[in-house]
């Protein structure tokens, strides 16, 4: 199936839909694209059910033949965008857990540098208001997040991507600003946070672009990077 021609579609065994290679999916009896849902996963139908499915699911299971509510497993996507099947256990391991107990010493105490100089940067900030240094703290892992949006299989869209990415920066320093967060390891807990926002946005089901989340006093992502 591996071709040049992203947009080529390619039938998705068991269901009366194709999908290709730049994250489209169209319905074969009425011709509509079908856009991903705030979840980032694909809602299909059958025999009058509906399943949800992700893109790297659906593409695995057209390159391989299969249905896609067949696969046993979780189908992750590669940053060459290779389509990998692998257990649940094994997904945890490597994209749920934190990578910690398999640290050397000299990993370890580079962590706890890094916790040090953190914690400098937080008491700089709320002592001299040096906002700067402290937003820079978290927007450095900008693409380390957004690839682990991609990766972890929370979704394909760059759209939603940036969306999910936008509110969560703007979540984590206004915590700070306001003195409700506290954190000296700002990946990992940029991490958690991408999980609590998928894990939200599949329990309310609502659309991601067009709803911009302001809770009561806190600055918009906009209001963040004029600050600067």
């Amino acid at each position: 199936m591996r071709t040049t021609d992203k947009n080529k579609r390619y039938p998705i065994p068991g269901f009366h839909y194709e999908i290709s290679m730049n994250g489209e999916l169209w319905n074969t009896n009425t011709g509509r694209l079908i856009r991903p849902g705030s979840d980032g996963r694909y809602l299909l139908r059958k025999q009058k059910r509906m399943y949800r499915f992700t893109y790297g699911r659906l593409l695995y299971a057209a390159e391989h033949g299969i249905c896609p509510d067949s696969i046993k497993g979780i189908v992750i996507m590669t940053e060459d965008k290779k389509t990998v099947l692998t257990t649940r256990g094994d997904y945890c391991k490597k994209v749920i857990i934190p990578f910690r107990h398999g640290s050397s010493q000299r990993d370890l105490v580079q962590r706890y540098r890094e916790a040090v100089c953190i914690a400098e940067v937080m008491i700089d900030f709320y002592e001299e208001g040096n906002m700067e240094e402290m937003v820079s703290a978290f927007t450095i892992y900008e693409s380390k997040v957004k690839g682990y949006m991609y990766s972890g299989g929370f979704t394909n869209s760059q759209d939603v991507i940036k969306e999910a990415w936008q509110s969560i920066i703007t979540r984590v320093i206004s915590g700070v600003s306001e003195k409700k967060l506290f954190t000296i390891d700002p990946y990992n807990y940029l991490r958690r946070c991408v999980r609590s926002y998928f894990s939200e946005r599949k329990r309310e089901r609502m659309a991601l672009v067009g709803t911009p989340e302001r809770r009561k006093g806190q600055m918009t992502y906009d209001e963040i990077m004029e600050a600067l």
